[in-house]
């Protein structure tokens, strides 16, 4: 994160199809680094260590050895200044499963990427100190999303974020992780910063040590609840098929939110007739028993 005047380079926490695989975090005790670029950075993460047109270095994310929680290293994320030209450009420290792109002609970065990641973890954890010469605060998230081939972009399936002032010893950090979704992730991704986007102290530092996700809880010990459409695309007609669960309703909505078909059902399968509809993505929202909606989306050509 960076602030160049009284412009700030926001993150847009953009995960694309550009993965890595792992089912567990690498180098997650950050005992590993490589020399990438003029830096030292902790291997298999990205961080926000950038060169302005290979004159003024940026190095906000260091190994740190004198001060760590377990092992011979732990990471330092620290927000600083330097002098760029006539102006003051302010980094904040990052690290990410992902790459940090900067683009300093439009006064932006992007964080893109992560790992593959299958499993739905109950939280993330690990071990920090933070501390900030003014009111600043430091955060560690966790990402969890799934491509969705329909749309064509990726659904947030969970997000599990932990903010926190000045702590002064080691001490451990818990991210319980939401979900939206009853849908598997296929990725993941972490974004640690050592700044409040808004308030960019100067010296603001975090120490991080010892990262991990505790999977052993399983969010979805219940039996699944199955809806099946097809075809999709349809022409004419869409089929629809329940698993583990009583159908009551359904409705058919544009993109718009206009609701074009409704009807109330109790059978355990239904063929709708979808030849009246323009070609485009529909909605469809089908009620089921414990007052339950389940969203769907399918295409008519």
């Amino acid at each position: 994160m960076l602030n160049l005047r009284n412009s700030i380079f926001l993150f847009i926490f953009l995960i694309c199809n550009l993965f890595s695989f792992s089912q567990n975090l690498p180098n997650y005790d950050f005992e590993n680094w490589e020399e990438s670029k003029s830096f030292n950075n902790p291997l298999d993460w990205g961080t926000s260590n950038f060169s302005v047109y290979s004159v003024v270095n940026f190095n906000p994310v260091t190994q740190e050895t004198s001060d760590v929680y377990s092992g011979n290293s732990s990471v330092k994320l620290q927000t600083i200044e330097k002098n760029v030209g006539l102006e003051i450009v302010k980094v904040a420290g990052v690290l990410t499963l992902g790459i940090f792109d900067i683009n300093l002609s439009t006064r932006s970065a992007v964080i893109k990427g992560g790992i593959k990641y299958y499993n739905r973890p109950s939280v993330f954890k690990g071990y920090y100190k933070y501390s900030t010469p003014g009111i600043d605060s430091c955060t560690m998230g966790i990402y969890l999303t799934r491509y969705n081939s329909v749309l064509q972009y990726r659904d947030t399936i969970g997000v599990g974020v932990f903010t926190s002032g000045t702590q002064d010893e080691w001490s451990e950090f818990n991210a319980t992780i939401e979900y939206s979704s009853e849908l598997d992730p296929d990725s993941m991704n972490i974004i640690i910063i050592s700044s409040d986007t808004s308030i960019f102290d100067t010296g603001s530092t975090l120490l991080i040590d010892k990262l991990y996700v505790d999977a052993t809880l399983k969010i979805n010990s219940i039996k699944p609840e199955i809806i099946n459409i097809y075809p999709n695309p349809a022409t004419d007609y869409i089929h629809i098929s329940f698993e583990n669960m009583l159908f009551i309703s359904y409705s058919i909505i544009d993109i718009k939110g206009e609701m074009l078909i409704s009807n109330k059902h109790h059978d355990l399968s239904e063929n709708i007739n979808v030849s009246m509809l323009n070609p485009g993505i529909y909605i469809i929202k089908i009620n089921v028993a414990r007052n339950k909606e389940i969203t769907k989306l399918f295409i008519v050509n």
